[in-house]
């Protein structure tokens, strides 16, 4: 089924993102979704195994090929790398200031930001960020899944 570390060729699908991890699919979907652009992720994740990085640990979003163009866009738009790197997004401000509070508690310095965002489907939009700067991505990362999953049980 998985031939190598390569997005499935999937009729009418095209993969507009790929990561190590879920919880960054899952931010790049719900930007997506906050777009009104459907997607959905592939997972090549090994689950026997916790890893996070290298080809046993791949995950893909995929969007409906006629939204591609915009999706490429709208991925390209949330992940500047010259802005740092989105660690957590949300609608809700509070949920993201919350985050925010986790990173500050572990010493990691965040930027939370406005993100105006204008679609022709959902109209526009405010969205909250934080961004890390790249050398503190995968801990902030971390952190945030942990206190993620933590709040949700």
């Amino acid at each position: 089924m998985w031939k190598d570390p390569e997005p499935n060729d999937i009729e009418n699908w095209v993969c507009v993102f790929e990561c190590g991890t879920e919880y960054e699919a899952e931010m790049a979907k719900n930007y997506l979704a906050n777009l009104e652009i459907p997607a959905n992720i592939l997972s090549k994740r090994d689950s026997s195994y916790n890893l996070n990085v290298g080809d046993m640990a791949l995950v893909y979003v995929y969007v409906p090929r006629d939204y591609g163009e915009q999706a490429y866009e709208a991925i390209n738009e949330w992940r500047d790398p010259e802005e740092g790197e989105v660690v957590f997004l949300a609608a809700d401000k509070e949920q993201v200031e919350l985050a925010e509070k986790v990173l500050d508690r572990n010493s990691i310095p965040a930027d939370l930001r406005e993100l105006a965002v204008d679609s022709e489907e959902a109209g526009k939009q405010t969205l909250f960020a934080l961004y890390v700067s790249q050398d503190d991505e995968d801990e902030a990362r971390n952190l945030i899944a942990e206190w993620d999953a933590n709040r949700n049980q």
